[in-house]
C-alpha cells in the first residue's frame, strides 16, 4: 500500500501543482509535508504496537489514511492539500512499521531472507504497475476529475487494506506489561525526536527562503541525525530511561547503522524518481501515462536485484550486496539527470538506465531491513521497525529540502549554470556515505543459527 501510494504521487505531483498554481518554493512540501507527518507521528507511536498489539495500530493507520486520502481529492486549494499529505503521513507512520514488526516477531532472521523475493514481487509489482495505473488515470480524465481520482483510488486501496488487516493479521502480539521498563529501543522517550525533526525542518525552510533552495548550513543540519545515530551505533548516546535494561550492543550498533542508510537511501531515490517524472513531465512534455510506464524498468530492476542479489548473497556478504547497490545507483543517477534533460535523446534511451537504478534500489532498500534488525529481539520489533521508518522520513524530508528544492528552483530558471547542479552533488555525496556505510556493516551479518 505504502509503495503503490507513492508511486501514484510522484506521478500525479506534476499535475497537482500545475493546477492549485504551486511555486517552487511550495512544491517540494508536497513529500514533505508527508515526511513531516509521519516521522512525527512515528516517534511519539512507535513502541505503541509492542503494548496494545500490531495488528490495532494497523487498522487504525488504514482508517486515517482512508480519511486522508479522500481529504486529498477534495482539496481546493494548496494549504488544504499539504494538510490532508500531513495526515496520509500520520496514516502510514500507524501502518508501515507493522508489517515488519510481524515479519520480525514470526520468524527467525535467515527465515526473513528468505521471504525477500515474495516482499519483492509485491513492493516491485506496485512500483511497476503504480505509475502506468496512476498515468491512465490521469490521462483519462475520468468524471472530469484529472489527478484527484487518483487519490479516490487510493481511499479503495486503503479500504481493501482495512479489511484484510482485519481478517488476516494475527492477535494479540503485544508484549505483556509487568510493571518494568525493558524498553531497548531508542523511540521510547520521544518528545526530544519530535522536537528536533521538528526544527530541523522548520530551518531548512528558513534556511532556503531567500536562496536558490540551497545554503551550506544546510548540510550541517542534515548532518544532525547521523552524529546521533552514530553515537548511539558506539553506545556513547542513548535515549533510555535511566532505570531501563541495557540493550544488546550489537544489535543496537547493527540497527542504528541501518537507520542511518536508510536515511540516505530514501533521501537518494526518491529524489531521483521525483526528478525523473518533473523531468519527463514539464520538462519533456510527456504525459503522466507516458512518464508512469517509462519507470516499468526501474520497478523490474528492483525485482530482480532483490531476487537474486537479496535472495542468495544477502546471508553471505551482505555488506557487499548493500555496498554495490548504493555506487550502482550513484552510476546511474547522473546519467538519468543527464540523458532526460539532452532533448537529442530518445525516451527509449532511459529504459536501461532505469534498470540500473532499479538494480541499486533493490539491492539497498529491499535488504537493510533483515540486515538492520537480524539481531533484535522479538519483544522490541514494533520499536526497531519505527526507527528504521523513521529515517526513511527523515531521509525523505532530507532529500526535499537538499536535492528537490534546489532542482525545483533551478528547472524554472532561464539559463543553466555551468558545471554541476548543486542538487546532482548532494545526491551523489549522500550515495558516497552510504557506500561507505554499508561497508561498516558487522560481518557476519545474521546471528548463527539456534
Amino acid at each position: 500500500m505504502e509503495v503503490l501510494n507513492a508511486m501514484f504521487v510522484n506521478v500525479s505531483m506534476p499535475v497537482v501543482a500545475r493546477d492549485l498554481h504551486a511555486s517552487s518554493h511550495i512544491t517540494h512540501w508536497f513529500y514533505s509535508s508527508y515526511a513531516l507527518g509521519f516521522a512525527l507521528t512515528l516517534v511519539l507511536t512507535g513502541p505503541m504496537a509492542d503494548r496494545v498489539g500490531h495488528r490495532r495500530v494497523f487498522l487504525a493507520g488504514a482508517a486515517l489514511y482512508v480519511g486522508a486520502s479522500l481529504s486529498c481529492a477534495m482539496s481546493g486549494g494548496i494549504m488544504a492539500f499539504l494538510l490532508s499529505r500531513l495526515a496520509q503521513g500520520a496514516a502510514f507512520a500507524l501502518t508501515a512499521p507493522q508489517i515488519m514488526g510481524l515479519l520480525h516477531i514470526l520468524y527467525a532472521p535467515h527465515d526473513r531472507v528468505r521471504l525477500l523475493p515474495a516482499l519483492g514481487f509485491a513492493s516491485a509489482s506496485a512500483g511497476t504497475f503504480g505509475p502506468v495505473v496512476a498515468g491512465l488515470l490521469i490521462s483519462g480524465n475520468f468524471a472530469d476529475l484529472g489527478w484527484r481520482v487518483v487519490f479516490m483510488v487510493g481511499a479503495m486501496i486503503g479500504v481493501t487494506a482495512l479489511l484484510l488487516g482485519y481478517w488476516l493479521l494475527p492477535r494479540d502480539t503485544h508484549r505483556p506489561q509487568d510493571g518494568r521498563h525493558e524498553d531497548q529501543g531508542f523511540l521510547y522517550r520521544p518528545m526530544p525526536l519530535v522536537i528536533a525533526v521538528g526544527a530541523i525542518m522548520a530551518m531548512f525552510e528558513w534556511l532556503g527562503r531567500d536562496t536558490a533552495g540551497f545554503h551550506p548550513w544546510m548540510m550541517a543540519l542534515a548532518a544532525l541525525p547521523f552524529v546521533a545515530l552514530w553515537r548511539i551505533r558506539r553506545g556513547t548516546f542513548s535515549l533510555r530511561r535511566p532505570w531501563d535494561a541495557r540493550p544488546d550492543p550489537a544489535a543496537l550498533s547493527q540497527l542504528a547503522t541501518g537507520a542511518m542508510l536508510t536515511i540516505c537511501f530514501s533521501a537518494s531515490s526518491n529524489s531521483l524518481i521525483i526528478i525523473i517524472n518533473h523531468i519527463l513531465q514539464n520538462g519533456r512534455g510527456h504525459s503522466p501515462y507516458v512518464s508512469g510506464a517509462i519507470q516499468i524498468p526501474y520497478g523490474m530492476g528492483v525485482f530482480l536485484s532483490i531476487l537474486f542479489f537479496g535472495r542468495f548473497l544477502l546471508k553471505k556478504d551482505g555488506r557487499f550486496v548493500i555496498a554495490a547497490g548504493a555506487a550502482l545507483l550513484g552510476l546511474a543517477a547522473p546519467l538519468i539527470m543527464w540523458a532526460g534533460q539532452n532533448p537529442h535523446w530518445p525516451v527509449w534511451a532511459l529504459l536501461p538506465i532505469l534498470v540500473l537504478a532499479g538494480m541499486g534500489v533493490g539491492m539497498t532498500s529491499g535488504c537493510i531491513g533483515p540486515a538492520s534488525m537480524a539481531r533484535i529481539a522479538p519483544a522490541h520489533a514494533g520499536a526497531s521497525a519505527a526507527a528504521l521508518r523513521l529515517g526513511q522520513q527523515i531521509g525523505l524530508a532530507l532529500g526535499g529540502a537538499l536535492i528537490m528544492r534546489p532542482y525545483f528552483y533551478l528547472s524554472q530558471q532561464p539559463v543553466a549554470g555551468t558545471g554541476p547542479p548543486s542538487y546532482l552533488l548532494v545526491l551523489l555525496f549522500v550515495l558516497a556515505t552510504a557506500v561507505m556505510l554499508a561497508a561498516s556493516f558487522p560481518r557476519p551479518l545474521f546471528p548463527p543459527r539456534a
